[in-house]
């Protein structure tokens, strides 16, 4: 899990890099999503005007509430484990509410997985089951009682053969015969 989280946070560190507003030229990504927005919808779409000050500013302080969260984890966690401890014993509902990250796993398996896992098992049932194995049951088992009637007449002897021979040039000489 570890080297898909850090290739994601070097993309996260790319973007936030190419989208710095102090880039000569403008911001690179404005620049570029330019012709998708030319024409009336770059009015509407437009984000507030802001100085450079005040998005260096924003920076600055978005950079700070992620490295106070990290120092605070360290000393936390690593540091004071007695205080992380106390912490989870004063919080339980809110700790128990995000050890299950909102309960958002449950929840779809209820409305989302159970649900499609009954309709496949029901197709299952019905529709491999009955119809597809009812269909080839159907079909063998059509062959099987015509190969019952046509062993009568393959017996592998000759003198079978001949009488058969026999009855079917009868039978065509009377048709014959009565026409």
């Amino acid at each position: 899990m570890t080297g898909p989280l850090v290739v994601l946070a070097g993309l996260a560190i790319v973007g936030g890099w190419i989208g710095l507003p102090m880039q000569p030229g403008g911001h690179l990504l404005e620049r570029w999503l330019k012709p998708v927005f030319e024409g009336g919808a770059a009015e509407a779409l437009a984000p507030p005007a802001l100085s450079h000050a005040t998005e260096i500013t924003l920076i600055l302080i978005s950079v700070a509430a992620g490295l106070t969260g990290i120092l605070a984890a360290f000393r936390i966690y690593l540091q004071q484990p007695a205080t992380a401890t106390a912490l989870g014993a004063r919080f339980a509902g809110l700790r128990g509410l995000l050890e299950h990250k909102y309960w958002i796993d449950e929840l779809y398996d209820a409305v989302v997985v159970r649900p499609f896992a009954a309709l496949a098992a029901w197709f299952w049932h019905f529709w491999d089951e009955t119809i597809v194995d009812g269909t080839v049951n159907g079909v063998a088992r059509t062959f099987e009682g015509l190969s019952a009637v046509l062993r009568l007449f393959q017996t592998g002897f000759v003198g079978t053969y001949a009488l058969f021979f026999s009855l079917g040039v009868a039978l065509l000489l009377l048709h014959f015969l009565r026409h």
